[in-house]
């Protein structure tokens, strides 16, 4: 049980870690000018752009009904009998 806890807890924390990074980094450069906001205005823009683009282009991937279309090594007659 705890060690189902620690994967959750830890599937949970990188996240949040990444984000926090990421938004430290981010009032970092900001602050000392080395971005302006204008700059970040353009890279949030583009990023926005570009997860649009991968949602499109992954609408034409696997769907939820695709592993009906391979047939279960339990539903052989020999399994059975």
């Amino acid at each position: 049980m705890k060690v189902f806890l620690i994967i959750v807890l830890v599937l949970i924390l990188l996240p949040v870690a990444f984000f926090i990074f990421a938004l430290i980094a981010n009032i970092f450069l900001l602050a000392t000018g080395r971005m302006t906001k204008e700059e970040l205005s353009v890279k949030v823009k583009a990023y926005k752009e570009q997860k649009r683009n991968e949602k499109k282009n992954k609408a034409h991937g696997l769907t939820s009904l695709d592993y009906l279309s391979y047939p279960s090594p339990l539903n052989s007659w020999g399994l059975w009998h």
